[in-house]
């Protein structure tokens, strides 16, 4: 049966028509650029369906016998078109737009494709009900990183026929020209996808073997005149960034990460001179400036040299950015690549604090990122730093060591003047889904949809920063992960903003300074009261919970807002910033949690000095005895304290003044409490407190 008889087109061309959907940016304005940047995925596939040669060679080297097309003699025209969803009025519905999209159009397509991410399954569910009901007898495939870890279950709760797992442009030309031989009972010999039989039921095809590396398929720009209509605007390319895909899959185990899953460790690469001959292709319509995707374009050092020397040998003026590992980098690298014409370096670094980069399995040490920024600062290549927050196992406490980090390293970032964080996801397929470490909660009843890694955060009238994430670990909150998002990318920001925007004057850097002191002291806070609630033994997930809700039961309604939180735009000391990053306590829990907020500041800059003074040389504090009735002799005496006195001993001591007040037994008595330092080793504790 030849299924595409029915909608073959009635026009003198006799081409069958095809249409992509490209899913939406979630963007308030759909510019030019979100198109450049956008139309990758489906712009490889599109090339490759618009290539009459590149058809003829795959089904030569195929081997497949397709006798059933309704196709002149070695001609294999298709009429592709692309739906931009980014492009769909507000008060219009997804369905509504493709219906009106077609009906406009008049196209009456044989294949409706579509890719999606994990944040687009509410919007691909759409497409295939109204692609369903509008072209009931059409292939309908999507494709995506989501569906190629997961496709089985999205086959079998929407009405697409097929879903491609991993790398598209051969299984789909495969699926097509498939389709248009013997139908829909020829997905099964189609190798790459999940698709449902003629009963409904899903099955799973073998991994496809490609027939082709990279450099054999058409250049995906080829087609991006499906994207822009003003593609032949040279004065506007030239001011625009096109982006090249350079290749897929990525050899590392980041905990985080679905690359594996998806690829199952393949990885594909185009080489130097292909990806330098489409960007040349580019040069000719007037492009300039690009953007190489892959997350990992360093790994062959080889390759990346001999990029540079086509560019160098070329003299073409090309500017390009890249993403790229800290250990993937060297003085000489970057430097060759600076000549080359690189402006712009996206580097992962994930987190400041390096214990949580090793159970990661990031493999990079932060002296390399270090030194990578102060490379990319010598050679002026801007670079923005990539930060997650909601990790496993990253508390407020693993937070701050980010804010210290990117305090004392902030990248060198003239451009854009970010940095930027993201919320980790736990994608399937990664090993935080598999393990539950990161987990989906209050998600939309009804939706398909998994959350943006990028939060949507608003202020209201009175300042409240107006948010919502959606996942949880063991040590943080839903609410807790928005914050920290809120204030690391915040703060970033704002010291860039302050230090590299050279329209600011004076007092505007001062203020932008102010606004990121407020970010970092919102961390602070939450990482002193987060030192207090694991000051228990034993802790576990419902312990901390439990103990999370006692401090807030007691604070009743104290810092409970992100405009709470930082009262004061003056720095922190160094000492006590670093004290919070270090030392957490062994116990406590009782006796702190009765301290009024004012108090605990105190208490813990009274512990930062103490720290301070015996030379940083312990990471644990306790209490000989942890009593509520303790906490309330310790809040009292803390009352009498003036603020003031203890700022003074905080600064004295971080500028090296000594504390002449060690008893001859090794203890240390001050403001009416005595710091036992023989109780735990290397740790400290507090041996008795004292009310004057």
């Amino acid at each position: 049966m030849k299924m595409a008889d029915e909608f073959l087109r009635k026009d003198s061309k006799q081409t069958y028509s095809l249409l992509l959907v490209n899913p939406s940016l979630n963007t308030r304005q759909y510019s030019r650029e979100d198109r450049l940047r956008s139309y990758l995925s489906l712009g490889a596939l599109a090339s490759a369906l618009l290539d009459n040669n590149f058809i003829k060679k795959w089904i030569r080297l195929s081997g497949r016998n397709f006798r059933s097309f309704n196709f002149p003699e070695g001609d294999f025209s298709f009429d592709v078109r692309v739906l931009n969803l980014s492009l769909r009025p507000k008060n219009q519905g997804t369905g509504e737009y493709f219906e009106s999209y077609v009906r406009e159009t008049g196209i009456h397509p044989i294949l409706i494709g579509l890719t999606a991410t994990s944040a687009h399954l509410d919007e691909a569910r759409e497409i295939g009900d109204a692609a369903a009901r509008i072209f009931p007898q059409a292939l309908r495939v999507i494709g995506g990183p989501h569906v190629s870890v997961s496709s089985s279950d999205f086959l079998r709760r929407s009405r697409f026929h097929a879903a491609c797992r991993g790398e598209g442009v051969e299984t789909l030309l495969d699926l097509l020209l498939a389709f248009l031989d013997r139908g829909l009972v020829s997905l099964a010999d189609v190798p790459g996808i999940d698709f449902k039989d003629t009963c409904g039921e899903i099955r799973s095809n073998p991994p496809r073997k490609f027939l082709f590396d990279l450099d054999g398929y058409p250049f995906p720009s080829d087609s991006l005149h499906l994207f822009l209509d003003d593609i032949h605007d040279r004065h506007q390319n030239s001011r625009d960034l096109v982006y090249i895909l350079a290749g897929s899959g990525c050899p590392h185990h980041c905990v985080f990460c679905a690359q594996q899953a998806i690829y199952r460790g393949r990885i594909r690469e185009r080489s130097a001179e292909n990806i330098f001959a489409e960007m040349q292709s580019l040069f000719d319509k007037g492009f300039r400036k690009f953007a190489i995707v892959q997350e990992t374009f360093l790994r062959d050092p080889e390759r990346a040299a001999r990029f540079c020397s086509l560019i160098e040998n070329s003299g073409l003026p090309f500017e390009w950015t890249i993403e790229a590992r800290a250990d993937q980098l060297s003085r000489e690298n970057m430097g060759r690549m600076k000549r080359a014409g690189l402006r712009f370096l996206q580097l992962g670094v994930e987190s400041g604090d390096q214990k949580l980069l090793d159970t990661l399995r990031k493999n990079i040490q932060l002296r390399q990122v270090i030194q990578a920024r102060d490379w990319a600062e010598e050679l002026e290549i801007d670079t923005a730093f990539y930060l997650l927050v909601g990790l496993p196992d990253q508390g407020w406490q693993s937070i701050l060591r980010s804010a210290i980090f990117l305090k004392d390293h902030l990248p060198f970032n003239r451009v854009t003047r970010h940095i930027s964080t993201a919320v980790a996801i736990p994608y399937p397929g990664s090993e935080i889904y598999e393990g539950k470490k990161v987990r989906l909660i209050g998600l939309p009843e009804g939706s398909w949809n998994w959350p943006e890694r990028n939060c949507a955060v608003e202020a209201d009238e009175a300042g409240a920063f107006i948010g919502r994430n959606f996942t949880e670990t063991d040590v943080m909150s839903p609410e807790e992960i928005l914050e920290a998002y809120i204030c690391l990318d915040d703060l970033g920001a704002f010291l860039l903003e302050a230090k590299y925007n050279p329209q600011f004057s004076p007092d505007e850097r001062s203020r932008a300074r102010e606004f990121a002191w407020h970010a970092f002291h919102m961390i602070g806070r939450r990482t002193i009261r987060d030192l207090i609630i694991r000051a228990q033994a034993d802790l576990s997930p419902e312990k901390y919970r439990r103990g999370r809700e006692q401090i807030l039961s007691r604070d009743r309604g104290q810092e409970s807002h992100l405009k709470d939180l930082a009262p004061s735009a003056e720095p922190w000391p160094d000492l006590f910033s670093r004290f919070l990053a270090q030392v957490d306590f062994a116990n406590g829990f009782e006796s702190m949690k009765v301290l009024s907020v004012p108090n605990r500041i105190k208490w813990m800059k009274v512990c930062a000095a103490v720290w301070g003074a015996w030379g940083q040389n312990f990471s644990r504090v306790g209490f000989a005895s942890d009593e509520e009735e303790q906490g309330k002799q310790l809040n009292e005496l803390l009352d009498r304290l003036s603020g003031a006195a203890i700022d003074d001993l905080l600064e004295g001591v971080e500028q090296g003044q000594k504390l002449h007040l060690t008893k001859p037994d090794g203890t240390l008595e001050i403001f009416g409490l005595r710091f036992d330092f023989k109780r735990m080793g290397p740790g400290l504790e507090v041996h008795r407190i004292a009310v004057a």
